[in-house]
């Protein structure tokens, strides 16, 4: 687990840094999110959810909790879609990103406001977060066995 939380502060911190500043920039952390609640076993999918949540909340400390709770929220969303979900594939990835990425911005416009999530670089960031979690299913699930951050699962 790890490996996870490893890379999870590196996605953070990129997120939260320089390319925070990018017009219609992907949710780096919310595509990790994604890949790692579809793929992988299932019986420590809470634990990878909260811990990517957590990490987003200690990269962005103005979030007061935000990642922590769509973390677990989006976790709980994915559980009856994993049973519907090839879930070694790309599509599924993208799937699950893009899925993840519209629920986090209504909930996001509910608690402060539509911003611009709602525009074409709000579409653009849609596009790129779901493109995004399947980059991330190719870069670290095809790692070896010992080197991936999620334990894999038959599907």
């Amino acid at each position: 687990m790890w490996r996870l939380a490893l890379v999870a502060v590196l996605v953070g911190m990129v997120q939260h840094g320089a390319w925070a500043r990018v017009p219609g920039a992907p949710d780096l952390l919310t595509a990790l999110l994604a890949w790692a609640v579809i793929d992988g076993d299932e019986e420590r999918l809470p634990f990878r959810a909260l811990l990517i949540g957590g990490v987003g909340d200690l990269c962005d400390p103005g979030s007061h909790g935000f990642h922590l709770g769509m973390a677990a929220v989006l976790a709980l969303l994915a559980v009856p879609l994993r049973t519907i979900l090839f879930r070694a594939r790309a599509a599924a990835w993208t799937v699950g990103g893009l899925l993840a990425w519209m629920v986090v911005a209504v909930v996001d416009s509910v608690v402060s406001g539509p911003g611009d999530r709602w525009s074409a670089l709000g579409a653009v960031s849609a596009l790129g977060t779901a493109l995004m979690a399947a980059c991330w299913g190719w870069l670290l699930g095809g790692l070896p066995a010992r080197w991936r951050p999620v334990p894999p699962a038959g599907a």
